[in-house]
């Protein structure tokens, strides 16, 4: 709690620490680049204004899926994620530079989908401690669920006057302040199998997987820019 604390006070304290009143205003259009961006939150499509040298807003959608295996305790998931957001930001270049401090607040849609299953050949799993083998019929299903809104703080180069007119480059590190949710179900006969300790068994799955996702508190961000200025 403290670090959310700590990292919403920063974003408010870059927010009063603006300008009064923004150095070479530039009043004209009220978008002045468009961007691509790439990264953890998926592949978008950004609209942005500088508003001065010192201050700037931008607007983007990401999105994208990625299939991939996980091991989580002992089982052997099949993982589908699904990236969804969209995100306002406000951009403070200190020195009038390239070099900014970022904030804003995102939407998130995005959801990891974990499936461990048989499939046939009798694939080893384990269940809040639990060993067992996993049958044609058995089946264990999780998601993993993204912050649905979530606050933004971040640094980062690019977007700013300096870069001029034409085609630049940019790159954000940061962190959505949120948690992650989690759910974990089993199929009738993987519970069958797990016999009278099922109850117990799955609850330990459950926290198990709450704990490894639920205690990080943040949605970590890494994304790349190629833009155009007009």
């Amino acid at each position: 709690m403290k670090h959310r604390l700590s990292f919403l006070v920063l974003a408010s304290s870059l927010i009063w620490a603006l300008p009064a009143q923004a150095q070479n205003p530039v009043p004209t259009r009220l978008i002045n680049s468009v961007y691509l961006t790439a990264g953890l939150q998926g592949v978008g499509l950004g609209l942005g204004k500088s508003q001065s040298s010192t201050l700037g807003y931008r607007f983007d959608i990401n999105g994208g899926s990625l299939n991939d295996t996980y091991n989580e305790t002992g089982t052997r998931y099949q993982g589908d994620i699904e990236l969804r957001s969209a995100g306002a930001y406000l951009d403070y270049f200190p020195f009038g530079g390239n070099f900014r401090l970022t904030t804003g607040l995102a939407y998130f849609g995005s959801e990891l989908a974990l499936v461990a299953s048989g499939d046939g050949t009798g694939r080893p799993a384990d269940i809040g401690g639990r060993s067992v083998v996993l049958g044609p019929t058995d089946r264990i299903d999780a998601t993993v669920q993204w912050p649905s809104v979530a606050p933004y703080v971040g640094l980062g180069f690019g977007h700013g006057l300096s870069s001029g007119a034409g085609f630049y480059l940019g790159i954000d590190l940061g962190g959505y302040i949120g948690d992650f949710k989690s759910t974990l179900t089993v199929s009738p006969s993987l519970r069958a199998q797990l016999g009278p300790t099922a109850d117990e068994n799955i609850r330990r799955e459950r926290e198990e997987l709450e704990d490894a996702v639920g205690d990080l508190g943040f949605v970590p961000s890494l994304q790349s820019y190629i833009g155009y200025r007009f």
